[in-house]
């Protein structure tokens, strides 16, 4: 059985996955290439995603157990999902900087310099992903069962929120790993920097100007609206 662990890119999806490693040892695998090895290599315990021997979609699709499988992409009415959903603004300013510095590979003097149009870009386009607001209302309102976590939620009480979300989309949990090691956001963001930036709620009202706050909400106020995150 597949259980899609979605989201827009820059949400909170890669730090649900190494909640399900430390904690219950569950393995997860994802339709794109994996990062290059030495991003992971400051603590390779955490981000052993994968088993060495993977199944093929059509088998795993087949077997009783589940496997649970990272997307950004749009969804398909196929199979049950987990949905990690984040402030709109937070996500696109986080999903311009790895745009800048992991997709194109720029300098830091020119990924500063084009940091307001790449932003601007993926505010007003459908060109990642279908967009913030595409993305999040096509995953949310499929039919499939499908439980969102909301990511402020899961940095502030990760433990709580992963086992609940598991429960609810009926995957039932093996017990969990006892571990003297610390897992939160904080704790990831010294050993990786570049890739878990910040996991800040309302980063975007120093990372975002004014007048891309308007259009943000000019295209994808509805859907802010829709899951409950307000203006301020």
């Amino acid at each position: 059985m597949i259980l899609w662990l979605a989201s827009y890119p820059r949400s909170g999806n890669t730090f649900f996955r190494t909640l399900l490693k430390h904690v219950y040892d569950i393995n997860s695998l994802t339709i794109y290439d994996q990062l290059p090895q030495t991003t992971w290599t400051a603590a390779p315990e955490y981000f052993t995603m994968h088993p060495h021997k993977i199944p093929t979609f059509e088998d795993m699709v087949a077997a009783d157990e589940w496997y649970v499988m990272k997307t950004h992409d749009l969804p398909k009415e196929d199979h049950p999902a987990i949905y990690i959903v984040r402030d709109g603004r937070d996500a696109l300013i986080s999903h311009a900087h790895f745009v800048l510095e992991y997709d194109w590979k720029l300098p830091l003097e020119e990924r500063q310099a084009r940091y307001y149009d790449t932003l601007r870009m993926l505010i007003e386009t459908d060109v990642s992903f279908g967009g913030w607001g595409k993305n999040v209302l096509a995953w949310t309102l499929r039919q499939t069962p499908t439980i969102v976590v909301k990511f402020e939620q899961l940095i502030i009480n990760p433990f709580e929120t992963l086992a609940a979300a598991l429960t609810e989309i009926g995957y039932q949990p093996p017990e969990a790993r006892s571990s003297d090691t610390p897992l939160n956001f904080e704790h990831l963001h010294k050993l990786n920097p570049q890739f878990f930036r910040k996991g800040r709620v309302g980063a975007w009202r120093e990372e975002m100007p004014t007048d891309l706050q308007e259009l943000f909400w000019q295209r994808h106020g509805a859907v802010m609206d829709k899951m409950t995150y307000s203006r301020d």
